[in-house]
């Protein structure tokens, strides 16, 4: 104890030396280095936040913006300039371009994750939204020559998934965020993780598993109460209700939206958060007199092989480049040219159109708006006999392949018939030109079976077929659930295509999708359907 009290103060005093040191040079009359250090941030509970400031080079008297690097579930900051974040992901490369350019950037371990401490809450905005500010206020009062000063800081934000929904939530409870760019996030993820009350069990298996490993002084949240049911596909009111209090949603209906401009990126074959999301989000944004842009990509949160047929890192791929734009534009560019409007009062050099649409290939499209659907046609009648599913999406497809080689060409019928694995495909008369097609598809099905008892789950998604095949793709791995017999009216998820003259779009049928594991039918029963499809209207293409 004597030894203690003997060299306490000294270690109270090497402490402090030691926290000086990492603060910038706080003399206005000398110019700044480019230069990275790592702080710890008090939150407002006392949790210690870790965070990589990156100080810009700056002349004499300057100031620069700040922006603010979120990272995604299971993740952590952007540690350096040679990290995983600034390599691999969008948001670490466009952090990144902004430090190179003049900006200071603070980017952060969310608290749970990383050397962050404290529990992973799952965005509660107590908690993980209010930290924001935290980080913020630490911000304004650290690094002195931020541009705006306390009282009119020019801030923005970046990040993907987990990090991209912060952005939404903080920027509607602190107005000194004025420029925000959500990648790949939810709208309500009550909705997201079970649509139709029907539970994303491959998904939730996913992120409980990897916020099991990644988290720390507790497992992944989703592996508690309320939320554990859920990956068994139950979905409690309990776990409803805590998921909406997460959601930007919930702040747009209540007439709290978000006090910031935003550029939102979202992937339409993201099969976690599809391009809905963001097309409410915009929504809100514009109703609360704000700019919403909207960049959608091919790519998002992504399933592994056969679930998905995958194109990027694991779970998780963002297109490199805008399409609508001609020439294209590096991505990463681009967010920096954005930030530059908006927080430094540039000349808009981006120039994106309201939406701005990948549609694969390098190819584009350039929208005003959102498409009008047309009016509903009718679908062939069908039934799934029996409805026993196939175990992958993949092995039922090569079954339906094969089969298909082996069965002789036949002409076309008034009825369909799927089953043991196969999908049922109702076709649509075929495009009479080249043409794209982007949006949500509306659909009007009634399911019956001689079984009245019947309560499994079947899936319906938008599909194509290419004139002169008899195989077809799911549009964008689009899979809507169906919670079981009775008459349903809804929206599907939002899907893109190029399509050619003679193409058939049309409703795909089946009892299973990997995106639902343990959700899919496992029964010898029969269902029939009759339904309806409205689809968006398309645009000419060449």
């Amino acid at each position: 104890m004597r030894s203690f009290c003997i060299f306490a103060p000294l270690l109270l005093i090497t402490s402090l030396l030691a926290a000086c040191a990492q603060l910038p040079n706080a003399d206005l009359q000398t110019p700044t280095q480019a230069r990275y250090y790592q702080v710890r941030i008090p939150a407002a509970d006392g949790t210690l936040l870790t965070a990589t400031v990156y100080q810009p080079a700056l002349p004499v008297g300057a100031s620069a913006p700040l922006i603010v690097h979120t990272h995604a579930y299971a993740g952590w900051r952007m540690t350096s300039p040679d990290g995983f974040y600034s390599r691999v992901m969008i948001s670490g490369q466009a952090a990144l371009a902004a430090w190179h350019a003049g900006y200071w950037v603070i980017s952060y371990d969310q608290r749970g994750w990383g050397q962050s401490g404290g529990r992973v809450m799952l965005m509660d905005p107590d908690y993980e939204v209010r930290d924001v500010s935290r980080v913020i206020d630490w911000a304004l009062a650290h690094l002195p020559t931020i541009q705006g000063g306390v009282q009119h800081p020019r801030i923005g934000m970046i990040g993907e998934s987990y990090g991209g929904a912060v952005q939404l939530l903080a920027s509607a409870r602190d107005r000194r965020i004025s420029a925000i760019v959500p990648i790949a996030t939810w709208y309500d993820l009550s909705h997201d993780l079970a649509p139709e009350g029907i539970v994303k069990t491959t998904w939730l298996g996913v992120l409980g598993v990897t916020g099991e490993l990644m988290s720390h002084g507790d497992a992944g949240i989703l592996l508690h109460d309320p939320y554990l049911g859920m990956i068994g596909g139950h979905l409690s009111s309990a776990a409803s209700d805590a998921l909406y209090r997460r959601s930007p949603a919930r702040d747009c209906l209540q007439g709290h939206p978000p006090q910031a401009d935003a550029l939102l990126i979202q992937g339409l074959r993201d099969s976690l958060f599809p391009l809905d999301d963001a097309m409410a989000m915009r929504e809100c944004i514009l109703n609360a007199h704000h700019d919403a842009q909207l960049i959608a990509l091919q790519g998002g949160h992504m399933l592994f092989w056969p679930l998905q047929v995958h194109a990027g890192m694991p779970l998780f791929h963002t297109d490199k480049k805008i399409a609508c734009l001609h020439p294209a534009r590096d991505l990463s560019t681009s967010i920096l040219a954005w930030w530059d409007h908006k927080l430094r009062d540039r000349p808009d050099t981006l120039k994106l159109p309201p939406l701005c649409i990948n549609l694969g290939g390098g190819q584009g499209l350039a929208l005003s708006g959102p498409p009008r659907l047309s009016p509903f046609v009718e679908l062939p009648h069908g039934s799934l006999r029996p409805l026993l599913s196939g175990r992958f999406d993949g092995f039922s497809q090569a079954m339906l392949r094969l089969s298909d080689a082996l069965r002789p060409a036949a002409a076309p019928l008034k009825a369909a018939t799927g089953g043991l694995g196969r999908a049922l495909f109702l076709p649509l008369p075929p495009v009479a030109q080249n043409s794209a097609l982007l949006g949500s598809a509306g659909i009007d099905i009634e399911l019956t079976s001689d079984h009245a008892d019947l309560d499994t789950p079947v899936f319906v998604a938008l599909g194509r077929r290419r004139h002169g095949h008899r195989s077809y793709r799911v549009l964008s791995d689009q899979w809507t659930p169906l919670p079981g017999l009775g008459h349903w009216q809804l929206q599907l998820p939002s899907v893109s295509a190029v399509l050619q003259a003679g193409d058939q779009l049309g409703l795909v049928v089946r009892g299973f999708s990997g995106q639902y594991l343990g959700q899919g039918a496992w029964t010898l029963s029969s269902v029939d359907l009759v339904a309806r499809l409205a689809l968006p209207q398309p645009f000419p293409y060449p």
